[in-house]
């Protein structure tokens, strides 16, 4: 699995939709956290969502952390977190057509 650091490439870019694709290596799979109600196209990459759940109700200590700048997108609430991910692997490789399957 390949992990995108900030320093090596702009994973999520703030200027434009993520219905339009970026471009990233697309050598192997990779995960990306969702940054909005949609992960972000990848050119040459399938995509599955994925998501982590936890229910912080009978935590004893009491945060009172709240989210601002550029933060992954968490559809939970104060006490139970729903973070998102994008699971990204390579388009299958074309077979160039024209094979009969069972011959």
């Amino acid at each position: 699995m390949t992990v995108f650091l900030r320093s090596q490439s702009p994973c999520r870019q703030n200027d434009s939709l993520p219905t339009i694709p970026i471009s990233l290596p697309t050598e192997s799979q990779f995960y990306l956290l969702r940054h909005s109600r949609t992960c972000q196209r990848v050119q040459g990459m399938n995509t599955v969502e994925e998501f982590v759940y936890w229910d912080e109700q009978y935590v004893l200590i009491s945060y009172d952390i709240k989210s601002g700048g550029f933060h992954p997108f968490d559809d939970g609430n104060a006490y139970n977190h729903k973070l998102h991910f994008c699971y990204y692997y390579p388009f299958a490789p074309s077979s160039g057509g024209g094979a009969i399957i069972g011959r």
